[in-house]
């Protein structure tokens, strides 16, 4: 026991065992003083000396000598976490600047050193300092719990209803990637040099690739869209598993034609089932190639079920994102740094393959699969594990703000948004507060709302910069997760004859207002030459009767 006691007190400081100490003495006090210390591990005369407040703790010292006060720095916190949620997190620069507006409220020439923000933290390990990763705004306001659990709720009620079992659940995604062009990593260069340089092609040629995996942890062979006119034979000479495709388009991209090749040529021949009443789910994102009439008449009639995920949210809910395209750049990163140190910095399409193939079997591997539909919670239905995920999104403005007198909970009142009296609330608070409660607790009360204040000046100000900078704002359509079935093809193709008979009809309006253009032209030219005969008529009749009146005088 003693052994125990002993060891707690070794991980405490010396001013919090002389605190220990000065309480055991309040229980005992007839103990002396020299045993206490004994027991505690501190010297007798610090214990006498902190009782007659000879001198101050520690804790209390160190709390003086801060540059902000204890209910300051809680406020910081607080607004720290705040900006967290809103998915704006503080920068230690913009840290720095509420705290100076915090402090030159009292001294209006202070400053803060440049190193105060680890002091800071080490007396508020509620925060950290992490490397931010950002995410387009689209992509944030999507993850919205509702839409998350509609996609969810779907994908289960398709699975249940249709029996797919894992081995039948597809997700299909298209990757891009630059021949040339290398990612960056650690490596090794003398001590004296400044810059670590690697050579690289720099050929920015774009080769777009589909990849499909499957919950039964398998994987499609690789299928590559080239950026060219033509296909050369020497290109799949170069590819080892002869089950692969390599097509080409004009900018290296896929395109509704090309989609149709992959679900015709490739997917549907190397994933049939062998019973064909069995269905096949295919989850994809919603973009125009995947969506097309072709695509989903020919997936009906092969039972594939099209899944289209929610908009914005591939990289929360598509396996691909979440878990192996992450793997499979890093993997290309270093297989072109191994051909460059190898084969010269050049980088053909046939080394592309080459490339793109050693990557695909390092980062495609049953492990990430299966880690990838567990963290997307397709297999197993895990729902939770998506939707914890999500962070929560607080509301902007607040409906209502508390607050609660330190020391005294019971003292509380709210201001509600557009209260007419709240001004009559505010008094009485504070005619009961400054009643009920002593000064220090008041002084602490006042620090913390001019720490709030001072927070809440300088981000209205960095608003009001910002909104004069602001240019006009365009959104993008957010749209929830659809099941593309043969309605959603006949729908497609009723909206397709209604923008053809739209189109036609503009052009036949359009070619109405020309001819009208044309026949109001050559009627304003006809009335412009009959005017003009009519004042040459006049002019001769002019000139003639002129000569007639001189011949005849």
């Amino acid at each position: 026991m003693m052994s125990s006691k002993w060891s707690v007190l070794e991980t405490m400081s010396s001013s919090a065992r002389i605190d220990l100490a000065i309480e055991y003495l309040k229980e005992f006090p007839h103990e002396s003083l020299r045993n206490c210390g004994r027991i505690f591990n501190c010297h007798h005369s610090s214990i006498s000396g902190r009782i007659k407040e000879l001198h101050q703790s520690a804790d209390l010292y160190y709390t003086s000598r801060q540059k902000l006060s204890p209910q300051e720095e809680a406020c910081l916190v607080k607004w720290a976490t705040q900006y967290s949620a809103w998915g704006l997190p503080l920068q230690i620069k913009t840290l720095n600047q509420f705290a100076l507006e915090i402090l030159r409220r009292r001294v209006p020439d202070g400053m803060i050193g440049k190193n105060w923000y680890l002091s800071f933290l080490n007396r508020n390990p509620q925060l950290k300092i992490k490397l931010s990763r950002p995410r387009d705004y689209n992509r944030h306001i999507a993850c919205d719990p509702t839409q998350v659990k509609e996609y969810l709720d779907l994908l289960h009620k398709l699975v249940k209803d249709y029996n797919i079992q894992p081995e039948n659940k597809w997700n299909m995604d298209e990757k891009g990637e630059m021949m040339g062009v290398m990612g960056r990593f650690d490596v090794l260069i003398p001590k004296e040099q400044k810059e670590a340089i690697i050579v690289q092609d720099g050929k920015r040629d774009w080769v777009s690739v589909i990849e499909a995996i499957s919950a039964g942890c398998k994987n499609l062979p690789a299928f590559l869209i080239f950026k060219a006119k033509f296909l050369r034979q020497d290109w799949m000479n170069a590819l080892t598993d002869k089950q692969a495709m390599i097509c080409v388009s004009d900018k290296g991209w896929t395109d509704s034609e090309l989609a149709m090749i992959w679900l015709k040529e490739h997917f549907e021949p190397l994933t049939r089932p062998a019973t064909p009443e069995t269905y096949r789910l295919l989850i994809l994102d919603g973009h125009e190639s995947h969506c097309s009439i072709e695509f989903i008449e020919f997936s009906v009639e092969h039972k594939i079920i099209l899944l289209v995920l929610p908009s914005h949210t591939t990289h929360m809910l598509q396996p691909l994102d979440v878990a192996i395209f992450g793997p499979l750049s890093q993997a290309m990163t270093q297989a072109r740094e191994d051909h460059i140190r190898n084969n010269g910095m050049w980088v053909s399409k046939e080394d592309f393959v080459k490339m793109y193939e050693w990557a695909k079997e390092q980062a495609i591997t049953p492990e990430n699969i299966r880690a990838a539909f567990s963290a997307t919670s397709i297999e197993p239905w895990e729902p939770r594990v998506v939707l914890d995920k999500i962070p929560i999104r607080p509301l902007t403005p607040p409906r209502e703000m508390a607050v609660t007198a330190q020391g005294n909970p019971e003292l509380r009142f709210e201001i509600l948004k557009n209260d007419i009296d709240t001004t009559e609330r505010v008094t009485e608070f504070l005619r009961r507060f400054l009643t009920d409660t002593d000064l220090h607790t008041c002084e602490d009360m006042l620090q913390g709302m001019r720490a709030d204040n001072a927070i809440l000046f300088k981000a209205n100000c960095d608003l009001v910069a910002a909104s004069r900078r602001r240019g006009k704002k365009t959104g993008k359509k957010i749209t929830g997760a659809r099941w593309l079935n043969k309605e959603t093809a006949e729908q497609l193709r009723e909206e397709e004859r209604a923008k053809e008979q739209a189109k036609e009809d503009k052009a036949a309006e359009t070619a109405k207002k020309k001819a009208d253009t044309a026949v109001k032209k050559a009627q304003a030219q006809a009335a412009k030459e009959d005017r003009a005969l009519e004042r040459a008529y006049k002019a001769e009749c002019r000139r003639l009767g002129s000569i007639h009146l001189r011949v005849f005088s």
